[in-house]
């Protein structure tokens, strides 16, 4: 119920529609043994559903709510005005006063879970926070290179496999090992 979650930009005959930036929302994946996880992201919460319908295992973690600062704000609003046109009126008043809880996140062929936390603002180094396979927390690996949330990342045995890009904006595959606790 209420505004859907997307600003809708009228344009003469036609409109632009885009998500509103920092508006919670549904993610899910499907793993190799046929479960779908799924969870919505304004709360730290993962189900892994089997296809039958019953609830395998719920994942939570506790999340302090990470504010959207003014600067981001104008950055997001200035993103859109770019994007859409000059004049675009941006209801800002529809842009949550705090981020997800999550931006993404993908099960390996372990079964693991791996989910992209949010970040406060400032903060450049993205994280994972990884779970195993019994939905146990291991802990939080901090990220030599940025991730999309819109792009697959893949992990295979002791490999990640991500789409990234440079600091001028040139896209890139890169393809980093996985270090256990304890190894060099």
């Amino acid at each position: 119920p209420g505004d859907p979650p997307f600003f809708r930009f009228e344009r003469g005959r036609g409109f632009t529609g885009m998500s509103i930036p920092f508006a919670p929302d549904l993610q899910w994946s499907i793993d190799r043994r046929g479960h779908v996880w799924f969870g919505t992201s304004d709360t730290y919460r993962i189900y892994q559903r089997r296809m039958e319908g019953d609830t395998h295992r719920i994942i939570e973690r506790a999340a302090e709510p990470i504010p959207v600062t003014g600067a981001e704000e104008d950055s997001v609003v200035a993103s859109i005005v770019q994007r859409v046109g000059p004049g675009t009126n941006v209801d800002r008043s529809r842009i949550p006063d705090v981020k997800p809880t999550f931006d993404a996140f993908w099960v390996d062929d372990l079964g693991r879970l791996w989910v992209l936390a949010s970040l406060p603002a400032g903060e450049s180094r993205q994280a994972l926070d990884v779970f195993d396979s019994d939905g146990r927390y291991l802990g939080r690996v901090a990220l030599p290179f940025r991730v999309s949330p819109y792009f697959p990342v893949l992990f295979r045995h002791d490999r990640v496999y991500a789409a990234t890009e440079d600091a001028g904006g040139v896209p890139y595959v890169v393809r980093a090992r996985i270090v256990r606790g304890g190894e060099s």
